[in-house]
């Protein structure tokens, strides 16, 4: 279904089986993510086994960053082409994960019992670029979730407001799932 055309075109809600495709992309995406945040933490511990501060820190910063520019991203949505916002979307969060993993292969050297925050100014710069690059995926996460939410969503349903109901009630239960996963 395309996002651009002639208004009529959307008065009538998409086949079922488009709306479950949908269903289908939000819980891979959303379990993706939920198990990279749920795994950066347990790695981090495994790495520093004397302390959860590099393992508290990452999930902090990551939070703080969506809190922090999550406005100024939903305002960014609305103004760009939501196409371009979820490719481009996809293509930062898919590198900084990538990024971040690579990181964390050059951070595993450091392993022992708490992190040398203050001893070694190449670590520091590691777990900063570490934490900046989670950030940015999450940042992307969040960016892709508003732009597929207020426009894909809305296409889909066309007039139809049950439907839109039905289809945000969806994609939040899959959201909420893939939390408690």
């Amino acid at each position: 279904m395309d996002l651009e055309g002639d208004e009529d075109e959307y008065e009538q809600p998409a086949p079922t089986h488009i709306f479950y495709l949908l269903y289908a992309s939000s819980l891979l995406s959303a379990w993706g993510d939920r198990m990279w945040e749920f795994a950066v933490p347990i790695i981090l511990t495994k790495i520093f086994t004397d302390s959860i501060l590099p393992a508290s820190i990452f999930p902090f910063v990551t939070q703080l960053a969506c809190i922090l520019f999550g406005p100024l991203l939903g305002r960014a949505v609305d103004k760009l082409d939501r196409r371009y916002i979820i490719n481009a979307s996809l293509v930062t969060q898919n590198t900084c994960v990538g990024l971040c993993s690579l990181l964390l292969y050059f951070i595993m050297p450091y392993h022992g019992d708490s992190a040398p925050f203050t001893e070694d100014p190449v670590f520091f710069t590691l777990f900063a670029l570490f934490n900046i690059g989670g950030s940015l995926a999450a940042l992307a996460s969040m960016a892709e979730s508003i732009a597929v939410g207020r426009d894909w969503v809305v296409v889909l349903a066309g007039v139809d407001s049950e439907a839109l109901a039905s289809a945000n009630a969806m994609l939040t239960r899959i959201s909420l799932l893939c939390k408690m996963g």
